[in-house]
């Protein structure tokens, strides 16, 4: 029903693992400028996003049988969402957290516009980085916050964190690791743009290689493909069939129905299909939103 008056709290929680998966920033505009009063309390009222470097990889399993090749089938364009909490053994942090972007959800002009800013994150320890795992703070009140963090004992139901795939780069301790981040108001990505080397010729002095950052970010791949060209094909394949099976449900009740159905026994029995459970519920989830 149409609201007698505008709201003076709006209320929202349209947030996948990357933040901005969900469209919440252009759901939000358009609540605003429809069903709030322009000086509407707004809960969340902002967010602040995380980002840190990992080896999150295969190496040796068991009888020292080397399997990184298998690291470029964990490819998607986007992100996946992971707890990294539960499976503290399988990664490893290369460096410290950084704040990225910051949203304040009154200035809803400003978050739709497209941001891109470059970020350096120094090396604590030596690995292979592969993945940019990011996580996001929900600013409740002046004095409340809720937060997606892997580090955070407290963590609770929260979303999970959202992995983005890169190259892989092997990297050293001191080493600096350039990246670009940006958002177009739809989803946040990243990008390695560059890396320095530190230089300990001179005992007590920082110093860095002359060799440019973009040559040296290349210099230092260790050899596994991002992708399996395979792989992408199939990826793009199955996701050209997914956009067909939502068109087609949105036009037609009855067939949204049975695959509604079918979505959710999928999500829910996965074993008896034989199909992988992050896929299943990722399925449902786009099928009920």
């Amino acid at each position: 029903p149409d609201l007698e008056r505008p709201a003076d709290l709006l209320v929202f929680e349209v947030f996948d693992c990357g933040l901005l998966g969900e469209g919440v920033l252009h759901m939000l505009a358009a609540a605003r400028l429809r069903f709030a009063r322009p000086d509407a309390v707004m809960v969340p009222c902002a967010a602040r996003v995380y980002a840190q470097p990992l080896q999150l990889r295969l190496g040796a399993v068991a009888g020292g049988l080397q399997a990184g090749a298998a690291n470029c089938w964990r490819w998607r364009p986007d992100y996946e969402g992971v707890e990294l909490g539960r499976c503290r053994d399988a990664w490893v942090p290369l460096a410290d957290p950084r704040e990225m972007l910051t949203f304040d959800f009154y200035d809803a002009l400003e978050n739709m516009r497209p941001v891109e800013k470059r970020v350096e994150f120094e090396c604590s320890q030596e690995g292979v980085c592969n993945a940019m795992a990011t996580w996001f703070e929900l600013q409740l009140d002046e004095d409340t916050f809720l937060s997606t963090s892997p580090h955070r004992g407290d963590k609770g139901l929260t979303w999970p964190q959202a992995l983005h795939w890169l190259p892989e780069t092997v990297l050293r301790q001191g080493d600096v690791l350039q990246a670009a981040v940006k958002h177009d108001s739809y989803a946040v990505s990243y990008e390695l743009t560059g890396l320095r080397e530190a230089d300990s010729a001179e005992p007590g002095v920082e110093s860095f290689s002359t060799i440019p950052p973009e040559a040296l970010l290349q210099a230092r791949a260790s050899g596994v493909p991002l992708k399996d060209a395979l792989w992408e094909r199939m990826f793009d394949s199955l996701q050209g069939v997914n956009a067909q099976l939502v068109r087609a449900c949105v036009q037609n009740p009855l067939e949204f129905r049975a695959t509604a159905l079918a979505a959710i026994k999928f999500a829910t029995r996965p074993q008896d299909f034989g199909l992988d459970l992050p896929q299943c519920v990722d399925f449902c989830a786009k099928i009920m939103a």
